[in-house]
């Protein structure tokens, strides 16, 4: 199966979650930052390469989109320095010892005061978007 962060769908949830997210600020959505928080790894390009993939199906949505990661370069809380309306969008799975530590750390230490946002992986939306993905790879199998 391919990873989660790589679904065609995933792109729509997040613009919406951002959305979402936007309104509740009164801010327009062409005029918002997602900070797109990843766990990135001293290992494998992978993640990192599948966040800047999807940072770019996202850009024509909002004003920008920068990426940070837990665990390499840029780190989260060098690219979340700085950003003005910006909303902190967790591609994570649950909420966790990196969402739950790392994240509000990096976040708190440059001054982040945009929404923080739950973990992708807990929208109500995800588990239909697996399920999808599931059939799909079954019925290919066939």
């Amino acid at each position: 199966m391919r990873p989660f962060g790589t679904d065609p769908n995933l792109p729509e949830l997040l613009v919406e979650k951002t959305r979402q997210a936007a309104e509740g600020r009164g801010w327009d959505l062409a005029s918002v930052t997602i900070l797109l928080a990843a766990h990135g790894s001293q290992r494998s390009q992978a993640s990192h390469d599948i966040t800047l993939a999807l940072a770019e199906r996202l850009a024509p949505h909002v004003a920008r989109v920068v990426p940070g990661f837990v665990e390499q370069d840029p780190l989260l809380a060098d690219a979340a320095r700085g950003l003005d309306r910006a909303v902190s969008l967790p591609l994570f799975a649950l909420r966790a010892e990196h969402v739950l530590d790392d994240l509000p750390q990096a976040l708190d230490a440059a001054g982040f005061t945009g929404p923080r946002l739950d973990p992708i992986g807990l929208a109500p939306e995800v588990p239909a978007m697996i399920a999808r993905s599931i059939l799909a790879e079954m019925a290919a199998l066939r």
